[in-house]
């Protein structure tokens, strides 16, 4: 049975013990009300109807079967109210085989998910879904505060898809102007093998493609893959540790902005483009494209072709901003790839150590940032998050 609380912070501004003495002032009161639906249970979770509404968790909340195996997760729809996971985890369902594009634990987002941990969980693409994150698979609103935990499985089928793939830690696809992902953590491996009918795929560890939005203050743990080969491209099959594609086909305004992020992630991509960061900005020709900024790369890259320690291969980059960003020497990979359109690759600061690396005081300052702000973050035992840094 669901409850209502009603959350009320009243702050009075002089106590009632000497009202008798200020008899004939005004007492204020600065009131915030918001109203939660409480989830406790599996049955609670999955009544929810209204996509509109507010929730918040009250305890974890495990979905697996009697046996303790994952069931079979129908995502939410089209979700615009706030859901509050209060420090809580989700685990023990699947998703795979749906019948809309988009797929996670919700189809979009365009209210808030935040404060969430997800575990024991498989997000797989499908005939019709293909734009897949363990949140959501498009993204207009925010995801703050939420981690995926090292046992969820996020990849693809080897199989026909329906349109071009677009698979990230939290998000597929990331489309809103005002949309954020902040304070994640992804612990998960992101995985794609090329499908037989070699439509696109951009891959990443926290958000596949962005046609616009911003990823902020969040950390990449997984090793991010896509396996197979292809002779077409050059920026067609990308893998990034925070962000795979930057994607403006319309070639008008939008904004993109990844900054303050840490990937720990080794990226490989058997078929084309690899970045530390972003895996590939393609179609890039407006007067405002996007930021990459104050961003730090301790993978391994290892790409067929048009890879690097931050990005990988561009179409065109004379509209982004690009400025201190770090990496650790990986043999001769370079910062960033060669400008499709002939203009010099970015530069970056190079270090040889991981352990110099850490002494950055910006890459403390996202620590520090990250920790303060997500809950999972704070109960790590190393003074880093990254276990398997490289």
């Amino acid at each position: 049975m669901k409850r209502k609380s009603l959350l009320v912070i009243t702050m009075t501004l002089i106590l009632a013990t000497f009202v008798n003495m200020f008899a004939g002032m005004t007492v204020f009161a600065d009131t915030d009300t918001t109203e939660f639906t409480e989830i406790g249970t599996p049955a609670e979770l999955k009544a929810i109807t209204d996509l509109t509404a507010n929730y918040m968790l009250t305890a974890d909340i495990d979905l697996s079967d009697a046996d303790g195996n994952q069931t079979a997760w129908t995502p939410f729809g089209a979700f615009s109210g706030t859901f509050d996971g209060n420090g809580h985890t989700i685990s023990g369902f699947k998703v795979s085989g749906t019948t809309t594009k988009s797929a996670g634990l919700f189809e979009s987002v365009s209210g808030e998910v935040k404060n969430l941990t997800i575990a024991n969980a498989d997000f797989k693409t499908s005939n019709a879904s293909y734009q897949v994150g363990a949140i959501c698979g498009e993204l207009s609103g925010k995801i703050t505060n939420c981690t995926i935990s090292s046992s969820v499985a996020i990849a693809t089928h080897n199989s026909t898809q329906a349109g071009n793939v677009a698979l990230g830690g939290f998000v597929g696809y990331q489309n809103g102007e005002s949309s954020v992902v902040a304070y994640c953590v992804n612990n998960a491996n992101v995985t794609a093998a090329i499908p037989d009918n070699s439509k696109l795929e951009w891959i990443g560890g926290i958000v596949g493609c962005m046609y616009k939005g911003t990823v902020t203050y969040c950390v990449n743990n997984g090793n991010i893959s896509i396996t197979g080969t292809i002779n077409w491209g050059p920026y067609k099959f990308v893998s990034g540790g925070i962000l795979g594609a930057a994607s403006d086909q319309n070639n008008v305004y939008q904004a993109r902005n990844i900054n303050h992020c840490v990937n720990f992630g080794n990226v490989t991509n058997e078929a084309q483009s690899a970045g530390g960061i972003l895996g590939a900005n393609n179609y890039e020709s407006n007067p405002k494209g996007g930021l990459l900024q104050n961003n730090f790369n301790f993978g391994h890259i290892n790409g067929a072709a048009h890879s690097g320690l931050i990005t990988g291969c561009h179409s065109k980059t004379v509209n982004w901003s690009v400025s201190d960003n770090f990496s650790i020497r990986i043999a001769d990979t370079p910062v960033c790839y060669q400008n499709s359109d002939g203009t010099t690759p970015h530069t970056a600061t190079i270090v040889d150590t991981d352990a110099e690396l850490k002494q950055n005081e910006t890459y403390l300052s996202i620590i520090a940032a990250v920790k303060e702000n997500n809950p999972t973050f704070k109960d790590m035992n190393t003074e880093y998050v990254g276990y398997q840094t490289s």
